[in-house]
């Protein structure tokens, strides 16, 4: 996020798109792919901490 936000910007500002609706946008993207697999760092790190099987997670989620 650090790095693609500010190359995004002036594309985003340049095409007249609204700054917060982007953020917005931008951050619920990046939660949906955090929270789903195939990469799914977020299910990791419950697994991880939580002790829970994998296949437990993903139904939860």
């Amino acid at each position: 996020m650090l790095i693609l936000t500010p190359v995004l910007m002036p594309l985003v500002c340049h095409a007249g798109i609204d700054p917060v609706y982007f953020g917005v946008f931008f951050i619920i993207n990046n939660a949906v792919g955090l929270l789903t697999p195939p990469v799914g760092t977020v299910l990791n790190v419950v697994c991880g901490v939580g002790l829970v099987p994998m296949h437990d997670v993903i139904k939860g989620v």
